[in-house]
């Protein structure tokens, strides 16, 4: 499974990436993921999950894993924000 970590950053990535996502249409937008971090969502076609926790960015990607978007959230996604916890604080 490919997890991607961006260490400084994230807040202005993710604000970023939905500026983009805004642009597309209605039906391909990401869906929001709350409970995860302080910011999450699963992009379109269920391809990834992008997740951040202070200013660092969480991006897991899915589909080369063949993960569903719901074990993606619950079993990568929620250990992953865990193990953040306060030491991005």
């Amino acid at each position: 499974m490919l997890v991607q970590f961006m260490w400084q950053g994230g807040t202005g990535m993710m604000k970023l990436t939905h500026t983009a996502n805004s642009i597309r249409r209605k039906s391909k937008r990401s869906r929001k993921c709350p409970g995860l971090g302080d910011e999450a969502f699963i992009a379109p076609g269920n391809s990834s999950i992008m997740m951040r926790k202070g200013d660092v960015l969480v991006t897991i990607n899915l589909q080369a894993a063949g993960v569903t978007a719901e074990s993606g959230k619950k079993k990568v996604a929620a250990l992953i924000a865990d193990r953040l916890g306060s030491e991005v604080e």
